[in-house]
């Protein structure tokens, strides 16, 4: 899990490196957000649940490009 986990002196940060089908759809390599903690703790629970729920949308979208794909 710490690898979701980037530290600065303001507190923990979420850090996740997009998979490549996603990078053209959003235009950007990686998702960085503030976790707003200085608790590494409540900043791995925190990042836990945010890597869980991009890994889900990820799934979603990769599927429904393929159901699209299939359809022309």
């Amino acid at each position: 899990m710490a690898d979701y986990l980037l530290q600065r002196p303001s507190g923990y940060y979420f850090r996740y490196t997009l998979p490549i089908h996603l990078r053209d759809i959003l235009g950007q390599r990686e998702i960085i957000y503030s976790l707003r903690t200085t608790s590494r703790l409540l900043a791995k629970s925190k990042a836990a649940y945010i890597a869980d729920s991009i890994k889900q949308l990820a799934e979603r979208l990769n599927g429904s490009m393929v159901v699209a794909d299939s359809c022309v």
